[in-house]
């Protein structure tokens, strides 16, 4: 038995590239360490952040975790956040 199947070929472009775009990201973690150092104290951290891309190659973003180390330097903040930006290219 043979089958045989026939149908029209259809011209398949690529997509369209978006004018800009936005993701997210969330976690948890058993530990929060930067450099070797712990920044939560040995415990569990919360971290997410999200972020902007334009088709220019611009971005920005934000980044944030639930910290307890600068409560031992005196501070009284619990999280750290961090911001972030720039313009990304080809070089050649």
């Amino acid at each position: 038995m043979t089958l045989a199947s026939a149908g029209t070929a259809m011209a398949q472009t690529a997509p369209a590239a978006p004018e800009s775009s936005l993701s997210f990201n969330v976690g948890a973690v058993s530990e929060y360490r930067y450099r070797g150092y712990s920044q939560s104290r040995f415990e569990p951290a919360v971290q997410g952040g999200f972020d902007y891309a334009d088709k220019s190659g611009a971005y920005i973003g934000v980044w944030g975790s639930t910290i307890k180390w600068i409560k031992d330097s005196g501070g009284n903040a619990n999280t750290e956040v961090d911001i972030y930006g720039g313009y990304k290219f080809t070089v050649g």
